[in-house]
């Protein structure tokens, strides 16, 4: 389901009463709480439940901190009570729940309702990881290692006995020059 889809299924059927919806992990979703009278709303609250946990994750007050209402604001969470919109930005699986606006205009409180369903992207056939018939021993990779640092060492065993022995040999004619002389 793409992004712009969700968008359309938010604004159009959200309007009508309660709505559930599903989004990819990682997608930004908007949902519409148009009502009556949103432009005169003195307060609207956005609550999310999960797992029977209200939260409340945004509060607009027209009055910023009048009375017994306070502003509230969650990173990733924008709202517009202009546009009555509440957009999610980045959704992830806790992001699942009921979301419920709660808007008071001219002393009339109405709800809209939102049950949003966060799924982990799926994995296309071409990048899902395959499972190998057989499979391999799980110290296979420690075995390389070895054989490499055994091959490693007798490269440079080979390597200085050549050196020595070079060594040796021209050492005993030097030493016989040096008599002669």
């Amino acid at each position: 389901m793409s992004f712009s889809t969700v968008i359309a299924l938010l604004s159009g059927v959200l309007c009508a009463g309660g709505l559930s919806l599903e989004a990819a992990d990682g997608q930004n979703v908007t949902i519409s709480f148009e009502s009556a009278g949103l432009e005169r709303a003195e307060q609207v609250t956005i609550t999310l439940t999960r797992e029977s946990q209200k939260t409340v994750i945004v509060r607009y007050c027209r009055c910023g901190h009048c009375g017994d209402c306070s502003v509230v604001e969650t990173p990733g969470v924008l709202l517009r009570p202009e546009e009555g919109s509440l957009t999610l930005l980045d959704v992830r699986c806790n992001n699942s729940g009921l979301y419920e606006a709660r808007i008071i205009a001219d002393n009339n409180l109405s709800t809209k309702n939102a049950t949003l369903i966060v799924k982990k992207p799926q994995f296309s056939s071409s990048t899902e990881p395959t499972q190998p018939s057989i499979s391999k021993p799980p110290d296979s990779s420690e075995r390389q290692r070895i054989y490499v640092l055994i091959a490693s060492a007798v490269f440079i065993l080979v390597v200085l006995g050549v050196y020595f022995m070079c060594k040796c040999m021209r050492e005993p004619e030097s030493a016989a020059d040096v008599e002669a002389g």
